[in-house]
């Protein structure tokens, strides 16, 4: 099925007949589908569905946005504001850049990246969150059936529950951040390990980086 519905400058674009990889931006450019409908200078997609190929989704401003790309080794790369991504089947990356966030938080909404994973057949769930200002507006990302996860934290303390397992590239940024669980059990090797906020790289190829907790 491939339909378009339109609403001011908002897009609802399901592409779930596709079977070939697609690369889609909310850049304002042109974007043709195979029906012949043709979406130009649209920066705003409310609801997007992609096939079976390997596709590249990449937002970026502050909407709210629900993605879901089917079958297929995907990237999605979630953009601000509230968002919600389910990556269906294959072998999916998130990636989630916060580093933009330079709220410094309250008492009552405190700064940096809250998270809660869990694994849910064979791939994860959870969300991705971070206050932007004392009013107690956030940036989040709610997700699903996702295997992969690319995270780049705020200026602030972060947390990052990793859910033990998982293939994960954490960036923490600036601020004192924190790792809920760093599962190294498979090692063989000697470990030396500090929180001088380094680089750590798991056997398995995680990357843990600027982490002090």
């Amino acid at each position: 099925m491939e339909s378009l519905t339109l609403m001011g400058e908002q897009v609802t674009l399901d592409l779930s007949s596709f079977t070939t990889n697609l690369t889609i931006d909310n850049s304002g450019g042109t974007f043709t589908e195979s029906n012949g409908n043709v979406v130009k200078n649209v920066e705003r997609f409310n609801n997007l569905t992609t096939g079976t190929g390997n596709d590249s989704i990449t937002f970026t401003g502050s909407f709210n946005e629900t993605i879901a790309t089917g079958e297929g080794n995907d990237t999605i790369s979630a953009a601000r504001g509230q968002d919600n991504v389910n990556g269906g089947d294959g072998n999916d990356l998130l990636i989630v850049n916060y580093s933009s966030n330079t709220y410094a938080g309250t008492t009552t909404f405190p700064a940096g990246i809250s998270s809660s994973i869990f694994e849910s057949g064979g791939a994860w769930s959870g969300s991705f969150s971070a206050y932007t200002n004392s009013s107690g507006n956030s940036d989040s990302v709610s997700f699903s059936n996702i295997e992969r996860f690319q995270i780049t934290g705020t200026n602030a303390n972060d947390y990052f529950d990793r859910g033990g397992y998982g293939v994960f590239n954490i960036d923490g940024g600036t601020g004192t951040d924190t790792i809920g669980t760093l599962d190294l059990s498979s090692f063989t090797t000697n470990l030396t390990i500090d929180n001088s906020g380094g680089t750590f790289t798991e056997s398995n190829g995680n990357v843990v980086k600027n982490v002090e907790r």
